[in-house]
């Protein structure tokens, strides 16, 4: 996923991670799925600059707000620099959907003392 998401058509990636947020909604295979090399994957779409994967990082924003709910899923992320990546995301202006999953991923993050202590002591938040 990290390493070809040029080659490969959007509606494909969009499609894995939506299979990827089913199987993280189940307890028993929670563990399994979520793992710092995917949440660094879905972390690292945040970079991608081609207008065409609008839709493949909204869908990485609604797989982070399902994963970060469990404890590993906030340490993978904290590690992966989720915070930062997520922040420039949130500066896209030229898209505003995509803003809006990011904002809606922050307010989710923050309800967790740990993320939003990391959010406000980077200054991404006031």
């Amino acid at each position: 996923m990290k390493q070809t998401g040029g080659k490969v058509p959007v509606e494909i990636l969009v499609g894995v991670i939506e299979c990827i947020i089913t199987i993280a909604r189940y307890q028993a295979l929670r563990d399994t799925i979520i793992t710092g090399d995917i949440i660094d994957a879905i972390c690292a779409s945040f970079e991608l600059s081609c207008i065409s994967m609008n839709d493949f990082k909204i869908a990485c924003c609604k797989a982070l707000s399902t994963m970060c709910i469990e404890k590993i899923g906030k340490q993978e992320f904290l590690k992966a620099q989720g915070p930062e990546r997520l922040y420039n995301l949130l500066c896209d202006v030229k898209s505003i959907p995509i803003r809006n999953a990011a904002a809606q991923l922050i307010q989710l993050l923050c309800a967790d003392p740990v993320l939003a202590d990391t959010f406000v002591s980077a200054r991404y938040l006031n």
